[in-house]
Formats: structure tokens, sequence, C-alpha cells
């Protein structure tokens, strides 16, 4: 309860793994604040109400996002709640957006020198991505590059 909670709670959110919390419905509502004010923040999160049951709703999205669908729902407070959220990433962890751009730019540089399976096969055993989805981009890379002038 009170400041035991909201530190145990901000201790949770520093975790790299997601975590899944159960509530009871009548303390949803305050959950939910303590989790806003712990610095949940955007992170993406799937809360659902009544798991199995006749009336099982599913909330996911953001963070923020998904507390407003909850606070206006007349029937956030019945039914047990099942709380899962992602963990917190690391400081310096590139986004999936950079990890997607540094990659191309290999595939790019790798396909002016190598063909396109040699360059796949490196960009796997660097990335660990699965072989068929590096193929395919690397396809992508290559067919969108201009012709290079033969030598």
């Amino acid at each position: 309860k009170g400041k035991a909670r909201q530190e145990q709670l901000a201790l949770w959110l520093q975790l790299p793994e997601p975590q899944v919390l159960f509530e009871a419905p009548h303390r949803i509502l305050a959950l939910l604040e303590d989790l806003e004010t712990a610095g949940l923040g955007n992170r993406p999160v799937c809360f659902g109400r009544e798991l199995t049951k006749q009336f099982e709703t599913f909330y996911r999205g953001k963070f923020t996002e998904v507390v407003q669908h909850i606070r206006t729902d007349p029937y956030a407070e019945k039914g047990e709640w099942v709380l899962l959220w992602a963990g917190a990433t690391a400081p310096g962890t590139p986004s999936a957006h950079e990890i997607h751009t540094t990659l191309e730019q290999a595939a790019q540089e790798l396909l002016q020198h190598l063909p396109a399976r040699t360059a796949t096969d490196l960009l796997v055993t660097l990335s660990g991505l699965p072989k068929k989805q590096v193929y395919q981009a690397v396809l992508d890379i290559k067919n969108s590059m201009p012709p290079t002038a033969p030598a």
C-alpha cells in the first residue's frame, strides 16, 4: 500500500523483461494512476479484464492511450484485471528504426562488393534475423540500387 507500492512499481518499471500484474477490480483505477506516476509513459501494454469469461475485454496500445479508454469504460471496476507491459529498454539501446537503417546501409555497402547471397549470409550472422527475411530485404535493396558501370 501507499509509498511501498509506488516504490515497488517503480522498480518493476526498470526491469528489461515484460511484467505481468493481476489486480482486483476495485483497485484498478488507483493502480493505473500509480503506474502513470511511476512513469510507464508510452510503453506498449496489453490490459485484459474478465479473461476467459463471457465479457472478456482487451485494451492494447500505448499506456497513455489505454488508460484513457479504461477511465471511460463504465465496466472498468467490474472483473479481475491482468496487466502486461513491455520491459524497459536500456539507455543507448537502438530503436527498431535505427537497427533497420543500419542494416540497410550495411546491405548497400556489401552489395557493392559481394553477391546478394554472400551479403545475406553475413547480415544474418551479424544480426541474428531470419535468413528468408534478410534475403528478401537484400534483394529489394539490390533492385532499388542504380546499376553500376562496368569497369
